[in-house]
Parts: structure tokens; C-alpha cells; sequence
């Protein structure tokens, strides 16, 4: 379910323990090689499986990037991993066969991506929004147009991957979370919460170093809005309009399927309405996790970012309007 990616302190709390040591690691010719310690059966056993040295077990491999020093440089959400069906096993007590040296490999140049560019929903008026969960797109999607390190997941609101939300001030809106709404569950719980952060994840977060708007008791460092769990997943399609560089971001949502767990009564609300002191950018974000949300762009009501710029313009081409009638007069 993801949640190895994590310590299990971090997963289980005073019911986890890490039992993995001596990491050690180093990159020769261009090929990073890692090597950790861990016990065949740990202390652990109800969250860590036993490692076992006379058959064939099956195994998970995923790469994915760090989080930032201040989040412990704990690794993110897996971004890359068998995605071709292939179940991967290994005999731990098999004999090495072959070279166990590192190989010099090619050395690619970085390929151009040819990226997604963001989608955008505008909402004048009072509007309800569903926010749920899937995939971020890969390297054309989530990362390349907020210029974000993902999880690999992002947060969409009514279908769309992570938009921006274009929205007035002193107008109440409404968003149906229905992206986790289990704590014990880690990996599957996006508590939304609206913030001046552009990671999000206060929960990781000692002291907390932002505003929070809407969604989260910063007093009693509670999330205040977690629904059951609705994922968009990827279908046999997804792949082949992710990568195909004619397909744009529309048509791979077109191909991603909704699965929910619970009923429609399960999902939460948070209710907000955006007011004068609240900043022209602000972020939806997940509490539990960093850059899975994305921007909210606030205007008062004349479509500028706020009413300043515009009511100045108005003003200038009026004093100009009346100067040339009474120079005509």
C-alpha cells in the first residue's frame, strides 16, 4: 500500500519500529548502488513481512525522489516502478551469479518534455468543488507545470489534475473531500486544508511556519476536513497517452477510472469563504502530505488580482473622459 516507503514510526507511531540500518550508498559510472542491513524477521512482525532465505519471494522496487531537509529528507511517493504487470521475485539465499561489480553505463543527455500545460477552473460565484486523489501525471504532468516535486499523486478538484482555482473574495465556497480520511492508513489519508504554503503537509510540520486559512486547527493540530477515499486510477491506456507527445492532459484524464470506498455520506465538506485578508495566491493542500494541491487566485470582483489595479485604471480614463469635455466645450 506504499506505506514501506516511510519509517514505520513515522506510519505506526509508538507501535512501529525501523529496523533497517547500516544504509550505505555511492554512484560508479553513472549506476547507484545501495546497500542496507535488516534483520530476516524482526521484532516487527505485525508491519515488517519475514525475509526468507531458502524460496522465491516476491518483491517491490520503486525509485522516487527526497523530500526537503526540513521535512527529514524522507523519501517521497514512488514516481517510478514496474508498470508493465511484472510481478518481480527474488531468492535471498541463492547464490550470486555473474559480476556483482558495477558497469560503466551510457551517459544519456536529458531528454526535452514535451509537458502538459495546467488546467484552470474560474468560479465567480458561490460553487461546491469534489477534490479527490490520482496520479500526477508523470514527468509531463503535476511536476511540469508547478515546477513541484511530486509524489507521484496530486490532488484533483472536480476531475481535473491539481488547476488552479480562480476565485472571488467575500464568496463562500464549498469542496466535498473525498480523498482519505484515515489516519492509521498514511499513504491513503489527504486531509484538505487551504494555506500560504506552497509544499502544504503542516502535519509534518514542528512549529508550523504558515497561515492556514480554512481546514486545520493549528491550536489542537487537527485536520478539520477528511473524507472517505476516491482515487482516479490509470487504465490500459493511461501509459501510451502519457507518454505520446500529441495526446494532451484531457485525454489522459479521459482515460483514468474513479474508485471509491464508502458511500457519498462518507465524504466531508469544507466550507470557506476567502475575505480581505486573505492573500491574492493561496494554495489547497494536503495535511498530511507536501505538493499534492496547487493555487488559488483571488480577485475582489473586477477580474484583476485585486480591485486596486483596476479601479485606478477606471479613474485615470474618466479624469482623461472629462478633461476632453470641457477642452471640447
Amino acid at each position: 500500500n506504499g506505506s514501506g516507503v516511510c519509517p514505520d514510526t513515522m506510519i505506526w507511531g509508538d507501535q512501529g519500529m525501523n529496523d533497517v540500518y547500516n544504509v550505505t550508498g555511492q554512484v560508479t559510472n553513472g549506476l547507484t548502488c545501495v546497500q542496507y542491513s535488516r534483520l530476516l524477521t524482526t521484532t516487527d512482525s505485525s508491519h515488517d513481512l519475514p525475509i526468507l532465505p531458502d524460496e522465491w519471494q516476491f518483491i517491490a522496487w520503486a525509485i522516487g525522489p527526497r523530500a526537503s531537509e526540513e521535512l527529514g529528507n524522507l523519501a517521497f511517493f514512488h514516481s517510478d516502478w514496474p508498470r508493465n504487470g511484472e510481478n518481480v521475485a527474488i531468492n535471498f539465499g541463492a547464490a550470486p551469479t555473474g559480476s556483482m561489480q558495477c558497469t560503466a553505463t551510457p551517459q544519456c543527455s536529458t531528454p526535452t518534455v514535451c509537458g502538459w500545460s495546467g488546467m484552470t477552473i474560474t468560479a465567480r460565484e458561490s460553487r461546491t468543488f469534489r477534490v479527490t486523489i490520482g496520479p500526477s501525471g508523470g514527468e509531463r504532468g503535476y511536476e511540469y507545470f508547478t515546477k513541484l516535486t511530486g509524489w507521484g499523486i496530486a490532488f484533483y478538484i472536480d476531475g481535473i489534475l491539481a488547476p488552479v482555482l480562480r476565485l472571488r473574495r467575500n464568496v463562500t465556497y464549498t469542496f466535498v473531500v473525498e480523498a482519505g480520511n484515515d489516519p492509521s492508513d498514511g499513504p491513503n489519508y489527504h486531509p484538505l486544508y487551504i494555506t500560504d504554503s506552497i509544499d502544504g503537509g503542516i502535519l509534518q510540520s514542528s512549529p508550523v511556519r504558515e497561515t492556514v486559512y480554512a481546514g486545520f486547527n493549528v491550536e489542537t493540530n487537527t485536520p478539520t476536513a477528511a473524507g472517505r477515499h476516491c482515487k482516479h486510477v490509470e487504465t490500459s491506456s493511461s501509459g501510451e497517452v502519457a507518454t505520446n507527445c500529441d495526446r494532451n492532459l484531457q485525454q489522459y484524464l479521459n482515460t483514468l477510472s474513479l474508485s471509491c470506498e464508502g458511500t457519498a455520506a462518507d465524504a466531508d465538506t469544507l466550507v470557506w469563504t476567502p475575505d480581505a485578508n486573505t492573500p491574492n495566491t493561496v494554495y489547497y493542500q494536503c495535511a498530511q502530505h507536501v505538493q499534492l494541491g496547487w493555487k488559488i487566485e483571488l480577485d475582489d470582483g473586477d477580474g484583476g488580482a485585486d480591485g486596486t489595479l483596476h479601479f485606478g485604471l477606471l479613474t485615470i480614463l474618466a479624469i482623461v473622459a472629462v478633461t476632453c469635455l470641457f477642452q471640447s466645450v
